[in-house]
């Protein structure tokens, strides 16, 4: 409990030191980031913190008197900047900072910036506003691209339920579970792609008491994934050949764990063993914060 109220005094501290101003600063700026190892196509998310040192009110519009602009600079392992996506940045218009006041923006880096090569990175951000001569650099911070090791995978068809073309080849994807360390728990992934593009990456849960993923496809080649969320908890999960997740339920053990079984004829899946798990009573549902 110390330790952990140790972190959290300093993890302040740190954020304060960052947003003190120097002698010049007109607005003290910091980021952190949510994690600190990313799978190689999951999205990288900041939090900004903004405060106004000006003495006076701070607004950023459209207008040439309040324009303003955040941007990042992210050097990768070999010091080498990386390259924007197009020429968007993160909007700013519509915040007014008051006298002394900070506000906090959530900025999807990897909208905007590729990260995606494996490799360590270095990010600071970067305010700069119509009214002032000078652009504020936050201190930087670090974070990690990572491949993940590979549980399972498995080569589909994609069905075409409309048969545009009756004669062209069927198209396939592949389904990858991984798992990987994100700086706090070891996590699984669901990746699905093929060899042009990733269609999705999904966090599907932690590795709890060594467990692994229990997964299949079905006839209309969807997984259906189980995955265990804790001491008696287990998740199912079902996603679409896009990731798009058709259903979800969660399991409770009883003297059976939940397995999936298959059809034989028809190629369906079901979930079988254990109870369905009663919310508040035999878990706690927790929401997925990108903070």
């Amino acid at each position: 409990m110390r330790m952990r109220l140790f972190i959290s005094l300093a993890a302040f501290a740190s954020l304060m030191l960052g947003l003190m101003p120097s002698a010049k600063a007109q607005i003290g700026i910091t980021v952190e980031l949510n994690r600190l190892n990313y799978h190689q196509y999951e999205w990288v998310y900041a939090r900004v913190h903004l405060r106004n040192y000006s003495g006076h009110p701070l607004a950023f519009g459209e207008s040439n008197d309040l324009k303003g602009r955040l941007s990042f600079e992210i050097e990768d392992s070999k010091s080498d900047f990386v390259d924007k996506i197009g020429t968007d940045v993160p909007p700013l218009e519509g915040i007014i900072l008051n006298r002394g006041e900070v506000k906090s923006i959530i900025v999807p880096i990897s909208q905007y910036y590729k990260c995606v090569n494996p490799g360590k990175y270095t990010l600071r951000a970067v305010v700069e506003h119509s009214l002032f001569k000078e652009k504020y650099q936050s201190a930087p911070v670090s974070f990690n691209i990572i491949t993940g090791v590979q549980m399972w995978e498995r080569i589909v068809g994609v069905p075409d339920f409309i048969k545009k073309d009756p004669d062209s080849k069927i198209k396939t994807r592949k389904y990858r579970i991984e798992s990987m360390f994100d700086g706090n728990n070891k996590v699984y992934y669901m990746i699905i792609e093929d060899d042009a593009k990733v269609y999705s990456v999904k966090r599907i849960g932690f590795e709890i008491n060594n467990s692994t993923p229990l997964c299949e496809v079905d006839s209309l080649s969807r997984i259906h994934i189980i995955v265990q969320a804790g001491a008696k908890v287990f998740t199912y999960l079902r996603y679409d050949i896009d990731g798009k997740l058709e259903e979800k339920e969660v399991y409770f053990k009883t003297d059976t764990s939940p397995i999936l079984v298959r059809n034989a004829e028809d190629g369906t899946l079901i979930v079988a063993g254990g109870r369905k798990a009663r919310k508040d009573l035999d878990y706690q549902e927790v929401e997925d914060k990108t903070f």
